[in-house]
């Protein structure tokens, strides 16, 4: 390994790499530090070598990453757009670069920025400002025909005030750039706005207020080639960090046997990419369904989705998302994971072994469950070594039917029904523990111990009914598709019974 310094970069070679280099490259922009973009990271380099095209990896200066020794890495301040900016263009001049890969949803206009500055393809600043503005991403949404929550600019206090004896309250005050729920305020009354107002009054100018949406909250993780969707996932939170606190969380996934306002999210889905101006990428989007019915867009973001999203659709389809984004970009004869054994390798093999949601990380022989209401309930997570050995084992049961839950938090019930004759089950999804510890549970013949853990905090802005909170949770339900199937599982939640 060589070290090479200059300016305001630094490059680490490897010297085979070095000698030999491939007639394309990749540059990922790569913060080690957050820990769930590796599984992401390891997933990009892995698919851009099978098609052997280099990877070059810009980390932020003095974080290193073990993961990517061997490849040419550059250092810049990744919070600069500037220096960023500066730093590809050496970048640009030495290797030769044909896609930029932001992981990070921070990163995602800055290296639009630097597509167009070197006429690289995806997404340019205008179409990458829809994603990471939400006064645009609104603005568009409602253009397309996208119903959108109502909003005001908290010029003043008394504008906020104004608004929400407009809509009532509670409010929600976010900034127009953030992500996941930094620096957001669910506002419940005017006595609350005096407490959070001070803590915007400076920075007014970069927050938005919107009308706080009670129904469900949905989310879309697709990817695209040509503007077209090629694969969809949807999803339903389990709870809403505004309103449950305290409470776990997960998602419900489903593909199959959708409700016509499902399949209505999935439609406008499609619509707010290819209107947003995407081509092909990965995206991330999120609906809410008033208890009216009424369809309500959230946001979109550019990038796969956060928490355990992308590995629990690696566990449950047997892709990561970030991978198959980089296939999609670089091989115009991939077909969306239908052909070859490769995928089918990673079904076969994550049979075998589970995630770590903290970091989207591999345990080894562990398996990773998430919790899936039909009804709506909040489930619980299971983690536990061989997964499928383990089913068998604590269940007794052959076909990996639906069983009975019992455990802390699982109220008492008569046993689930038999298995679906459709053979339609479970799937996989996860959530993290803010002390960075992984949620797990260790196969017993005489059943399963697990720990629970929050999910990571989501997107702010809106909450499902109470109601559904308080509903006796239910087994999984779900089924895959021809091109991505989910794989059959058990069960989850607390220990599992016969």
């Amino acid at each position: 390994m060589t070290q090479l310094s200059g300016g305001a970069d630094t490059r680490r070679v490897d010297d085979r790499v070095s000698r030999a280099v491939p007639d394309r490259a990749i540059l990922v922009i790569y913060r080690p530090a957050a820990g769930r973009y590796e599984a992401q990271f390891r997933s990009v380099v892995a698919a851009a070598t099978e098609l052997g095209v280099a990877t070059v990896a810009l980390l932020p200066t003095g974080q290193p990453a073990a993961e990517a020794a061997g490849l040419a890495c550059y250092h810049a301040d990744l919070d600069d757009s500037d220096t960023v900016r500066s730093t590809v263009a050496t970048i640009v001049a030495t290797h030769p670069v044909r896609r930029i890969f932001p992981l990070f949803e921070g990163d995602v206009l800055t290296a639009a920025y630097c597509r167009r500055d070197h006429g690289i393809p995806g997404l340019d600043p205008e179409e990458a400002l829809a994603f990471r503005d939400k006064n645009v991403m609104h603005r568009r949404a409602t253009e397309l025909g996208v119903p959108v929550a109502r909003s005001c600019r908290p010029d003043t206090v008394g504008a906020v005030a104004e608004f929400a004896a407009e809509v009532g309250w509670p409010v929600v005050v976010k900034p127009y750039a953030g992500w996941a729920c930094g620096d957001t305020h669910r506002v419940d009354s005017a006595a609350d706005l005096a407490r959070v107002w001070p803590l915007i009054a400076d920075a007014r100018h970069d927050y938005r207020v919107e009308e706080y949406v009670r129904g469900a909250e949905y989310h879309v993780d697709s990817l695209l080639r040509g503007g077209e969707v090629v694969f969809e996932q949807l999803s339903r939170y389990t709870y809403s960090v505004l309103e449950f606190r305290d409470e776990p969380g997960g998602t419900v996934s489903r593909k199959h046997d959708l409700t016509s306002a499902e399949r209505r999210i999935l439609a406008a889905n499609a619509t707010v990419l290819r209107g947003f101006g995407m081509r092909t990428g990965v995206a991330h989007v999120e609906f809410f369904l008033r208890d009216d019915g009424e369809l309500v867009f959230g946001e979109a973001a550019a990038r796969a989705g956060g928490g355990s999203i992308v590995p629990a659709i690696e566990a449950g389809r047997g892709i990561n998302l970030a991978g198959e984004w980089c296939r999609l970009e670089l091989d115009p004869g991939h077909r969306d994971g239908r052909a070859g054994g490769r995928v089918l390798a990673a079904r076969r093999a994550a049979l075998h072994r589970g995630l770590d949601p903290r970091g989207d990380h591999r345990v080894g022989g562990g398996a990773h469950l998430h919790r899936r209401p039909c009804s709506g309930a909040p489930r619980r997570q299971l983690h536990g070594p061989q997964r499928r050995r383990a089913q068998l084992r604590a269940a007794g049961r052959a076909d990996g039917s639906r069983l009975r839950l019992a455990g802390p938090g699982a109220p008492a019930g008569p046993p689930a029904a038999p298995a679906d004759p459709g053979g339609r089950r479970g799937r996989v999804r996860g959530s993290a523990d803010p002390t960075g510890r992984p949620a797990r549970a260790v196969a017993r013949r005489a059943g399963h111990r697990q720990s629970l853990t929050p999910t990571p905090p989501h997107r702010a802005g809106t909450s499902r009914s109470a109601a559904a909170s308080r509903a006796t949770p239910s087994v999984i339900r779900a089924a895959g598709s021809a091109a991505y199937p989910i794989r059959k599982v058990g069960a989850v939640g607390g220990r599992v019974t016969k």
